[in-house]
């Protein structure tokens, strides 16, 4: 097992924790699977981009998009969770 692993792992489990919120939430569910499957995607191209960046020097740009885009999409989460709790937020909440 590679050592740079668990903090994918680590990721992983914030990401799912963050996705299980969001469905209790009023937020309609397509923010919900947009923002989870972007933050999926993003650790899966991070993930690729480190065992391909071993191969080839371009596939660091893979590493650097894959967790801007994992961090980017587990920042919304965080931010739309803690807002559902505190107001409610018009333009994303269900209207039933």
């Amino acid at each position: 097992m590679p050592s740079n692993l668990p903090p994918a792992v680590h990721i992983g489990i914030v990401m799912l924790a963050l996705t299980l919120l969001m469905a209790f939430t009023d937020l309609r569910r397509g923010w919900t699977v947009l923002l989870s499957l972007s933050a999926f995607v993003g650790l899966w191209l991070d993930t690729s981009g480190w065992i391909l960046g071993r191969i080839s020097e371009s596939a660091v740009w893979l590493t650097i998009g894959g967790g801007a885009m994992t961090s980017g999409s587990l920042a919304a989460m965080a931010l739309l969770v803690l807002l559902d709790c505190w107001m409610p937020i018009p333009l994303l909440s269900r209207s039933d």
